[in-house]
């Protein structure tokens, strides 16, 4: 089998698979870095063209570089934001909503510290504002106190935890 395209389904950039025995793996798209599984060509798309994408509006993914106006930060809880509210939305229209408790909880505390290893990895997402201020003593990886081990945690079971309870204890 020759090489053949296929389309990204984050950027929708067109990626081009030179070896065949891809079909089936993941493959990361050179443009959005996202990973996506390669799929089999259709029969009629000539070799080396692009394979026509499935129609699937709900699964399609815009990540929100740079619309936050908040940065690498407000543009992941954009992302995030949008991912749980798609998560939500597919609950109550199957009808699954009033029997699933869906329980959302953040990773624990702020990062004060550089780590060279997370920098390393994420790149200048890691980056640290070491001078910044934060509510509660401590941070995540490396503390007791308060500040690195209370988390957010945000729960939703329809019929069994009341719409807008707040519970500090």
């Amino acid at each position: 089998m020759p090489s053949f395209k296929v389309p990204c389904p984050s950027c929708e950039a067109q990626v081009l698979i030179k070896n065949p025995n891809l079909i089936g793996t993941k493959v990361e798209c050179p443009k959005c870095k996202y990973r996506f599984k390669v799929e089999e060509p259709s029969a009629d798309a000539p070799a080396g063209e692009e394979k026509k994408p499935k129609e699937d509006k709900k699964a399609k993914v815009k990540k929100p570089k740079g619309k936050s106006k908040a940065g690498v930060y407000g543009d992941a809880m954009q992302c995030l934001d949008w991912a749980v509210g798609q998560l939500l939305a597919a609950l109550d229209e199957t009808g699954l909503a009033a029997n699933t408790l869906v329980v959302f909880q953040s990773d624990n505390g702020p990062l004060t510290s550089s780590y060279a290893e997370l920098e390393g990895i994420y790149g200048h997402a890691a980056t640290v504002d070491t001078t910044r201020r934060h509510a509660l003593r401590g941070e995540k990886y490396s503390s007791r106190f308060e500040g690195g081990v209370r988390v957010a945690c945000l729960a939703r079971w329809p019929g069994h935890i009341e719409k807008g309870r707040v519970d500090d204890g």
